[in-house]
């Protein structure tokens, strides 16, 4: 009976040392949209519903010097970002798009209610054709996973 206990002790020792440590934090996460809807002009410059591609788009929420960062892959801007909540969740804000990201549910969300209340929708367009800037609201979803 003995040797069965030490040989079962000797096994999640084992096991423990093999397999890292469950509460260490990610020190990042790769996060990739899912879906993207909101609002556009079309060509009459009416607001209609609008899906957006979100072909291609990854985002990293990476930890730096003990502060985490958002940005998008392969761009060297970054934002800084909140501190987690007691549910798992952070926040980051730029000025025009606010992300939000639970490393429980391992969702994110990224919100730009820019562009609507522009009284000029039609300078709105020509802000995104020169600049490559959306100035259309929408709301983006997707997963993470840590890194």
């Amino acid at each position: 009976m003995r040797s069965i206990l030490t040989m079962s002790l000797m096994i999640v020792l084992l096991f423990s040392l093999a397999i890292p440590s469950m509460g260490e934090e990610p020190t990042g996460y790769l996060c990739i949209p899912d879906l993207c809807t909101g609002f556009r002009l079309n060509e009459s410059d009416k607001w209609i519903i609008a899906e957006f591609s979100v072909e291609g788009i990854k985002f990293l929420l990476t930890k730096k010097d003990g502060k985490w960062y958002w940005n998008q892959f392969g761009q060297t801007s970054q934002i800084e970002c909140g501190a987690f909540d007691d549910v798992g969740s952070i926040k980051c804000k730029d000025p025009v798009i606010t992300y939000s990201f639970n490393k429980r549910s391992l969702r994110f969300d990224a919100i730009q209610s820019e562009g609507y209340v522009i009284p000029d929708p039609v300078g709105a367009k020509r802000l995104r054709e020169r600049y490559g800037m959306r100035f259309e609201p929408y709301m983006m979803i997707g997963t993470c996973s840590p890194l």
